[in-house]
């Protein structure tokens, strides 16, 4: 193991390591929900009351995300050749996210939205081929 990371250039380490604490965070973001899955989606979806996806689209997808979230993350941290379809995934669930954040002019939350956007097409872009 020390020779495999003495032989990986500065730039491939930064490659895993980056890989690895977002892949963590992108799936504990999605696991912690799962044991009050309910109250988060009723609360997330609550959130959506007076706009146009109000009730049960805002419920379903409220269900969905962190499951999507927790899945994204572990196809990141699996590595080649999964890597690269967990960040489209978070990539594209960050547009989802984003769209909502707008519909209910929750502001504050999109930069951290954005963040995670960035992050995940900075890991895709220096990803190797």
């Amino acid at each position: 193991m020390i020779k495999k990371l003495r032989a990986m250039s500065n730039q491939a380490l930064a490659r895993h390591m980056g890989r690895l604490a977002f892949g963590a965070s992108i799936f504990v973001h999605g696991a912690v929900r799962f044991p009050k899955l309910s109250a988060f989606a009723e609360g997330l979806s609550s959130q959506f009351d007076g706009t146009i996806v109000a009730g049960f689209p805002a419920l379903a997808l409220a269900y969905l995300i962190p499951f999507v979230e927790a899945g994204a993350g572990v196809l990141i941290l699996m590595g080649r050749p999964f890597v690269r379809y967990g960040l489209v995934v978070v990539g594209l669930l960050m547009g989802v996210l984003m769209v909502g954040t707008g519909l209910i002019e929750n502001w504050a939350i999109l930069p951290s939205q954005l963040l995670h956007l960035v992050f995940a097409y900075l890991l895709l872009y220096h990803l190797e081929d």
